[in-house]
């Protein structure tokens, strides 16, 4: 680790354990959201349900000036958030650009693997890329992958695959995700076998996770119903408490946290595809918005906003819950991390 992320690194953890009103880091994980546009309409997605914002693309000169700013200090960035990011075809350009000038980050995405050009992903660098099939058959899939091909899902996959072998792209990780649903929790028992036919490197299960709060699509009982329809029965993979959001109005989780302090703001962002900077993934509509990059002329300075020192003095407590609607919904306990829920298949380590 190069002394400026290791030194980033020890400020981070200052920040963060001292609640300082004045951060002294760069966030040390970031997503980008190279566009929100998407291809599918996932009846409970983000995009679907919640956000208002417009449609668009970020351009490879403005996510340069953004990575080379904070690229020397990032661990990890996610290239996937509300849209599919292989729409915007300069994806693989972004990617390949910081493989090759901050290789020291480890860059990830989730897609639904229908706009793949297999020599372009493999040969970018991605460290992972997660292809999300909810179902082993087209019916299955469908039901909640509304507008989705699971042939030609899986025909990329493949092919992913077979040019990663044949050209020795051997770094990128395929992995599958699979969210457990009530339409498609008799398939689990042939997962495993299914991913190793498709010769996935990882499989990740996770529950289906539904939102609660100001909903402009759904009502809050449309809501908690759609958790009723999609929820699996199955007790491990069963999130939300549907008896007592009936009775409530509310979403009611099973995983309920201990009241203790909010680190995501002192080190994690959200950059959207116009420069925006939103505090944490479950502020679907930017409502607290930190500032907008491009406007500011740099991260650093809507990082350190007056807005956003606001937002982490309000985290720095165990009541920030009560101040921010998003807070309640929080869906950062999404992944399921008992004995039960460990993958079917990991890639070993080189």
């Amino acid at each position: 680790m190069s002394l400026s992320r290791r030194v980033n690194n020890i400020k981070s953890k200052v920040s963060t354990r001292l609640a300082l009103k004045k951060i002294i880091n760069y966030p040390v994980s970031a997503t980008v959201e190279v566009t929100n546009k998407c291809n599918l309409r996932c009846p409970v997605c983000d995009q679907q349900q919640v956000s208002s914002r417009n449609y668009g693309l970020m351009t490879f000169d403005n996510f340069k000036k953004i990575i080379d700013e904070i690229g020397p200090y990032l661990l990890d960035l996610g290239f996937s958030d509300t849209g599919e990011t292989f729409i915007n075809r300069d994806s693989h350009k972004m990617i390949s650009y910081t493989r090759n000038n901050y290789p020291h980050i480890y860059t990830y995405m989730d897609t639904n693997g229908h706009y793949i050009n297999p020599e372009q992903v493999c040969n970018c660098g991605i460290n992972k890329i997660s292809f999300s099939i909810d179902g082993l058959d087209q019916d299955t899939y469908s039901q909640y992958r509304i507008q989705g091909r699971l042939e030609k899902v899986i025909d990329n996959l493949k092919k992913i695959k077979s040019y990663r072998e044949k050209n020795g792209k051997n770094e990128t990780i395929i992995e599958l995700k699979f969210i457990v649903m009530k339409h498609n929790q008799h398939q689990l028992p042939y997962l495993e076998e299914f991913s190793k036919e498709l010769g996935v490197d990882e499989v990740r299960i996770e529950k289906f996770t539904s939102r609660g709060f100001k909903l402009r699509k759904y009502s809050q009982e449309e809501s908690i119903n759609l958790a009723k329809k999609y929820m699996s029965t199955i007790p491990k993979f069963a999130k939300y408490d549907i008896k007592k959001s009936q009775e409530t109005g509310l979403i009611h989780s099973f995983e309920v946290q201990k009241p203790t302090a909010c680190q995501v703001p002192f080190t994690f962002t959200e950059i959207l595809y116009n420069g925006d900077v939103r505090p944490c993934v479950v502020d679907f509509d930017s409502e607290h918005c930190f500032g907008n990059i491009f406007e500011a002329g740099s991260f650093w300075k809507v990082w350190t906003s007056k807005k956003a020192e606001e937002f982490r003095r309000n985290h720095s407590d165990k009541t920030f819950r009560d101040k921010y609607e998003c807070c309640k919904s929080c869906m950062i306990t999404n992944y399921y991390d008992s004995e039960e829920s460990k993958p079917l298949l990991k890639a070993e380590k080189n």
